[in-house]
């Protein structure tokens, strides 16, 4: 086993692992077409905002048959194939598509799951992200969002729509999770920024913002991300 040094490590060997959850319109899939050379996991069928750039993708949207192994197979072929970064849109879509395979796998189509099915949901959806962060690609996990209620505090936050405890966990998987967010002023264009800092609200996280940068988003560029990452010290 080789023994390695950080001080040989440079920007350019680290890998961008980041998941951005946020409501429809706010620049999740155009933040993904923004990655270099990206593979696209097209679940929610929500391309038409990058149309027109060099954008590879499977289509991978309900209603055509689409099964679990339909969607490592798609993995798979962005591991392989000449692309240096792959992104699934999204993953609330995916997660369906993942309780549906454990309900038919355990001969429950069409009912609620029971614990174990809620068990295998969850294995199976961190084997998938474990598969995706070692495909050695920069990766972008993209989800909308939910409320969620703490019914004995009667406290809300939104987190990323999945079912499941899995929406509390996904965060602890990447380096960078981010909550989209669009501000809108009349007369002005509209200006769309990652929230990479906690609030009472959402859930955030980011080693590129230093503890003396007072702002708390970042733009929504892999460039832009890169380029904080190369004045980290």
């Amino acid at each position: 086993m080789e023994i390695k040094n950080a001080k040989n490590l440079t920007a350019a060997d680290v890998k961008l692992s980041a998941a951005v959850y946020g409501k429809s319109g706010t620049g999740k899939t155009t933040f993904g077409a923004s990655f270099p050379k990206p593979f696209f996991l097209d679940i929610d069928g929500g391309l038409l905002s990058v149309r027109g750039q060099d954008v590879s993708y499977i289509d991978l949207t309900p209603g055509k048959g689409v099964t679990w192994p339909n969607i490592l197979d798609a993995l798979a072929e962005g591991k392989k194939g000449d692309y240096e970064s792959i992104i699934v849109d999204s993953l609330t879509g995916l997660a369906d598509l993942c309780m549906e395979s454990v309900l038919q796998l355990n001969r429950r189509a069409g009912q609620k799951p029971n614990f174990d099915d809620w068990a295998a949901y969850a294995n199976k959806t961190k084997d998938f992200i474990v598969r995706l962060l070692a495909t050695g690609k920069n990766v972008l996990l993209i989800c909308h969002e939910a409320p969620d209620k703490d019914e004995l505090t009667g406290h809300v936050w939104m987190l990323p729509a999945i079912q499941g405890q899995m929406k509390s966990r996904i965060a602890n998987y990447f380096d960078e999770f981010y909550h989209a967010e669009v501000e809108q002023t009349p007369g002005k264009p509209s200006n769309y920024r990652l929230l990479a800092r906690p609030s009472s609200i959402y859930t955030a996280k980011s080693r590129l913002l230093s503890r003396d940068t007072e702002s708390s988003y970042l733009v929504p560029s892999f460039q832009s991300l890169i380029n904080l990452q190369r004045n980290i010290k």
